[in-house]
């Protein structure tokens, strides 16, 4: 799926609770949605090349369970050494963490409870310094562990405010050691790339909502 326009004014309500943009909903289908409602041919790719076997499994299920798909020959992971490095590293430092099934490997997801969500009064962007301190500690850690080459790994979260944040405080002493760790990235700003490792802080909380994040196409990209 294809990142839909960025709409950020798309729920904002005025003093009398009136939407700001009316027309929000004309700018929420992606080109290439546009192209397939008009029956132009799609083709498919129905085989991962790129993932570690298991890895597409959650938005197969999630976003794409009407495509049947298998892995290729890529996926084993006989040739993911640095996936299966973190995998090691996960279970030394979390020995009640399920393991994933034979053969594959898994996402994992952290939940950082009692953190605290900044939105912008101007923006409205959103920025989680606790998650954001809690991503770099973890990801320093592994690199001294595990011996996982900073270069191999991103960050993404949805937004921009985050997105700063990270980079500003990886420039603390501690941090170091991911000096090689490519800039963090918004899903937007990141699509088309990829990295070994990905680790995405989603800033969001319970108390302000997951808002766009929780967009299918954003959503499929992300993951």
């Amino acid at each position: 799926m294809q990142l839909p326009p960025t709409v950020m004014t798309k729920e904002d309500p005025d003093s009398e609770g009136h939407y700001r943009n009316r027309q929000a909903q004309d700018s929420t289908m992606p080109a290439l949605e546009f192209f397939r409602s008009s029956r132009w041919p799609i083709y498919r790719l129905r085989t991962q090349l790129r993932m570690a076997k298991g890895l597409f499994d959650t938005c197969h299920r999630e976003v794409y369970s009407d495509v049947p798909f298998n892995y290729g020959t890529q996926s084993a992971l006989a040739n993911h050494t640095i996936e299966i490095n973190l995998e090691g590293y996960l279970k030394g430092r979390f020995p009640r963490l399920a393991p994933p099934a034979a053969g594959s490997l898994s996402e994992v997801f952290v939940h950082c409870e009692g953190t605290v969500c900044i939105v912008d009064e101007v923006t409205h962007s959103k920025r989680n310094p606790d998650q954001v301190a809690n991503a770099l500690d973890f990801l320093a850690d592994m690199v001294k562990v595990a011996r996982i080459n900073t270069a191999d790994i991103a960050i993404i979260t949805p937004y921009a405010a985050n997105v700063a944040l990270v980079n500003r405080l990886r420039e603390k002493p501690e941090y170091e050691i991911l000096a090689a760790m490519p800039p963090a990235a918004t899903v937007d700003s990141f699509q088309g790339r990829e990295a070994d490792i990905m680790v995405v802080i989603m800033g969001t909380t319970e108390e302000v909502s997951p808002r766009f994040t929780t967009d299918q196409n954003r959503l499929s990209d992300l993951i």
